[in-house]
Order: structure tokens, then C-alpha cells, then sequence
């Protein structure tokens, strides 16, 4: 039986169809976040056609990829996360985690179709965080809207972009403003694209781990309606599986950037222009795959020339960075 389930996230509607559980609940665990959020442009992009199969040994996209490799080179490849191959100006096959997963995706119809070799082996998030959303990702590169590892906030339409890789801080701080005022549009992962010779920022949410013993002002705060509990082997976590849907808005424009780095002493300083643009690279271009990166650089370069961009060390003491942002703004 084929469970079919709608998201609407921002900018877009994502359809999903399988008939494998596991795959469908883990999906719904990491989408679910957005089922008390209303995003009124959620379908300027379009809508998303996601049909994804299970252990099935005849299956069409495994006899396909043989052929392909036989005869091909992947068109880019990324480490071992996955390779592309171009079937024609508007298919392509990508194959993840040494065939793991193995999709087709129609650019003309933005119709995707998987086959999963048992996944009942990964953890709940594996499918939705690492197949799903890297999907989406490329589906997005070839429409021109392009990832950046960062969480993002704003006030009045204004974004503040805060990118840098994990452990940097970036997510605690985004909720940390969104206590005062600041709305958020990605806790992690960040697209961009232009839009009338302006640049936008939207995001996705995800469903977001909490360790007690780091976050202790984000349990019990207004910004998040549901956490539940999780036992590990290290550590007593906590899961943000949806928020206060006033506290979430879907699109801004690019105003500030901050690159965190947790320290023991705050410290802020402008960075020139040069030198923000190298650290966006960083965390938005993938070597290797390089689907349109003149419009992808010149977006990040154009980022770069409207935006104040900072380094910043992050102590216990965020009401700092707040002081700190209210004075630009």
C-alpha cells in the first residue's frame, strides 16, 4: 500500500509516496516540524514529487545505474556522498553512499524517484537529513537557489545570516534571537536566489537536538512547543520537534553575516569584503559540484557587497551579540 503525505515547506510543496513505514515515519519525524506552520508563498518554487522504493530486486533504477556506469563517468561526484550522472538535458541519476540510494530526478516536472537498499538500517534522521533534504538540494541548484551551511534569523525583513560549519554555535544563537524579537528562517541549512535583481534567504527546519547541559535557556522557553526526551549514551537530549509558528517567518533579504566561533571571550570584528566571501565559499560550495556556480558565486558575491559581515567570538554572555546587532540596526 503507497502512503502519500504533503509538506509544505518554504516556497515549496513536497509530495511524498512510498510503501515502505520505516522510510515514510522517518520522514514524517523529521518533516513534522512544519505541520503548525502556514507558509503563505510556500509554493512560489513549485511542488516536489518524491516517490521512493524498497528492497525490491528487480527494481528499474538498479538494472539503470549498471548500464549507466558501464558506460559513464559520474558528471560530478562528491567523496563518497554521492555521484550524478546525466542522462539527458533534463534526467539525471544520482547514486548516494555507494549505491545505498539510488534516484532519478526529471528537472522538467521536478518529479524524483528513489530506491532504497534496506533501510531499516540507518538511524530515523539517515533518510530524511542525509538523502531527502540532499535531494532537494540538488533539485534546487539546477533551478539557481543555492545551500549555505548556516542558520538564519530576521527582523523586519531584514536576515541575519549565520553560517559556519557545526559546533560553531550558529543554531544556539539563532534561538537564543529568536527570545528577542528576531524571527527564525533556518536553524541549519540556508538557500538563496535571486529574485528580481534582489537576493532572498528562506530555509528548511529539521527536527533539532538539545543538550541539557549546554542549552539550559532554551528548555522551557516560548520560542519551542514541543521537546521530547531522548537518552544517549553521553548525554541527556532534548528535541525540538516544532516551534511557535509566530516565531518563524519564511523569506528575508541578506542585511548581516556573522561567522561564530565558540570562545571564552567575547569579541567581535569587521571582516573585509574579501575575506567574508572566501568564508561563504566555504560553506556553501561543494567541490565537484559545480551546477551553475557563475550564478552561484555571483550571488554570494552580491551577499557579500550589501551585507556588514563579522567575525565573532561567542562567550556564555549572548545578550552581548543582541546589544551589538539592535546598535547596526
Amino acid at each position: 500500500m503507497m502512503i502519500n503525505k504533503t509538506y509544505y515547506i518554504p516556497n515549496c510543496q513536497l509530495n511524498i509516496q512510498t510503501s515502505d513505514t520505516f522510510i515514510y515515519n522517518s520522514i514524517n519525524y523529521y518533516f513534522s516540524i512544519y505541520n503548525n506552520i502556514k507558509f503563505r508563498s510556500s509554493k512560489k518554487f513549485g511542488t516536489i514529487n518524491l516517490k521512493i522504493n524498497s528492497n525490491d530486486e528487480n527494481n528499474e533504477l538498479t538494472n539503470l545505474l549498471k548500464i549507466v556506469k558501464l558506460q559513464n563517468t559520474p558528471n560530478f561526484f562528491v567523496n563518497s556522498r554521492f555521484e550524478i550522472y546525466r542522462l539527458s538535458d533534463f534526467e539525471y541519476l544520482i547514486t548516494f553512499y555507494k549505491d545505498t540510494c539510488i534516484a532519478k530526478i526529471n528537472l522538467l516536472n521536478k518529479n524524483i524517484e528513489c530506491y532504497f537498499d534496506e533501510p531499516t538500517k540507518f538511524g530515523i534522521d539517515f533518510i530524511p537529513n542525509f538523502i531527502v533534504i540532499a535531494l532537494i538540494e540538488i533539485l534546487f541548484k539546477f533551478e539557481n537557489r543555492f545551500f549555505i551551511h548556516s542558520s538564519a534569523i530576521e527582523k523586519n525583513k531584514k536576515a541575519v545570516i549565520i553560517a559556519g560549519h557545526s559546533g560553531s554555535g550558529k543554531t544556539t544563537l539563532a534561538f537564543y534571537l529568536m527570545l528577542n524579537k528576531y524571527k527564525l528562517l533556518t536553524d541549519d541549512k540556508a538557500f538563496v536566489w535571486r529574485q528580481n535583481n534582489k537576493i532572498k534567504i528562506s530555509g528548511l527546519l529539521q527536527p533539532t537536538d538539545i543538550i541539557k547541559s549546554k542549552d539550559k535557556f532554551l528548555i522551557n522557553t516560548n520560542i519551542i512547543e514541543n521537546i521530547a526526551d531522548k537518552m544517549t549514551e553521553d548525554a541527556k537530549r532534548f528535541i525540538i520537534t516544532s516551534f511557535q509558528s509566530k516565531k518563524i517567518s519564511d523569506t528575508a533579504e541578506p542585511h548581516i553575516l556573522l561567522f561564530p566561533q565558540v570562545s571564552t571571550k567575547f569579541k567581535i570584528e569587521e571582516l573585509p569584503k574579501k575575506q567574508a566571501l572566501l568564508k561563504l565559499i566555504s560553506t556553501s560550495i561543494t567541490p565537484n559540484f559545480n551546477i551553475h556556480l557563475k550564478e552561484h558565486f555571483d550571488i554570494l558575491n552580491k551577499i557579500v557587497e550589501n551585507s556588514y559581515a563579522y567575525n565573532i567570538l561567542l562567550d556564555k554572555n549572548l545578550d552581548n551579540v543582541l546589544k551589538f546587532l539592535d546598535n547596526i540596526n
